[in-house]
This record gives C-alpha cells, sequence and structure tokens, in this order.
C-alpha cells in the first residue's frame, strides 16, 4: 500500500510528498524549504484558530498565505486548507 510519498531517482525528478507534487529541476534542500514554507503556513492557521479568530477571518488569512501569482484560490478552497489544518496540525 502507497503512503502517497515517493522519493526522487535524480535531480528534477518528481516529487510527491502527502499529495503536494514538485516538478522540475529541484534539489533537496528546495524540496525542504518548500515542504518547510507550507508547514509553517498550515500552523499559522492554527495560530489564528487558536486566537478565536471567525472561519471567515482564518479562511481569508488562509488563502493570503497560500496564494501566489500563478495559483487563485477559491473561499471554498480556502477553507479545504483550513480544514485539513484543523484535522492534521492543530
Amino acid at each position: 500500500m502507497s503512503t502517497g510519498r515517493t522519493l526522487p531517482t535524480g535531480v528534477g525528478a518528481p516529487i510527491l510528498l502527502d499529495g503536494l507534487k514538485i516538478t522540475g529541476r529541484v534539489r533537496p534542500l528546495q524540496v525542504i524549504h518548500r515542504f518547510q514554507a507550507l508547514l509553517n503556513r498550515g500552523k499559522n492557521i492554527c495560530l489564528d484558530i487558536k486566537q478565536g479568530k471567525t472561519d471567515e477571518q482564518v479562511i481569508s488569512n488562509a488563502i493570503k498565505r497560500f496564494e501566489s501569482s500563478t495559483v487563485k484560490l477559491t473561499p471554498e478552497q480556502g477553507a479545504q486548507i483550513v480544514e485539513s489544518a484543523r484535522k492534521n496540525l492543530c
């Protein structure tokens, strides 16, 4: 049974880490940096929840944290991110 994690066979090989696919010429330290950045964003969601922010504020903040110039998120996707953080990190 697969855990959803695969290891690269060489530099530039696709990496799948708990559903997060990182492709291109990625060096191991870049993968660690990207994963750490995502983990920190998730932990910030937990902090928002612990601070008693409203669901709307938590979702809005999650969208701001995870969006980029090439990735735009809907409120529904933001809510899914928050729920995932709540279940797995908080």
